[in-house]
């Protein structure tokens, strides 16, 4: 393709934090379970020579395993994970940010949607909460749904509800974009 010259009169930017639910935490017999698998696991990597970054996903899981046993004996119920949606608009083009590695519905669909034309989703904009699955996805599982988020440093996944108030959040900020 060829680019085009974009004409920019004037620029406009807005931010929203949303707070996305949680999914509830495993039992704390499993998470004690997953700890000591992931410490043997790690031991016998050690024992056997292996390459020191084949040892960190099982340190990450360890330290998931250790801080959710922290949680769950503290009693804190109804986290949420704080996530922020930014829109950048230049002229007729807009860019619509979001921390985290965006599941493509979301990038196909709030594109089409949106008010402003051009729009271009972009994720990891200042920051990374992990996958930001849609919600359709949860009962599909995978690494992305059950195990990744633990290897960003995150004690639980987002819940299947954060898709509403994601789509909710990048609906109003794309509209505050067109009356301004």
């Amino acid at each position: 393709g060829t680019a085009e010259e974009l004409k920019v009169a004037d620029i406009d930017w807005a931010l929203e934090k949303v707070q996305l639910p949680l999914m509830n935490p495993p039992s704390r017999m499993r998470v004690e379970g997953a700890k000591l698998f992931w410490q043997l696991r790690a031991w016998l990597k050690r024992q056997g020579g292996s390459d020191p970054w084949e040892q960190m996903v099982p340190r990450a899981r360890q330290e998931w395993a250790r801080e959710l046993l922290e949680l769950s004996r503290s009693g804190t119920k109804d986290r949420r994970q704080p996530f922020e949606i930014q829109v950048l608009r230049l002229g007729p083009l807009a860019l619509l940010g979001m921390e985290g590695e965006i599941f493509a519905r979301y990038q196909l669909d709030l594109e089409a949607r949106s008010p402003l034309q051009p729009t271009i989703l972009c994720g990891y904009a200042n920051g990374c909460v992990g996958y930001v699955p849609t919600a359709d996805e949860y009962p599909r599982g995978g690494y992305e749904i059950e195990q990744a988020y633990k290897v960003y440093g995150r004690l639980q996944m987002i819940a299947p509800q954060s898709e509403e108030l994601i789509r909710e959040g990048a609906g109003k900020l794309l509209a505050r974009m067109v009356e301004n």
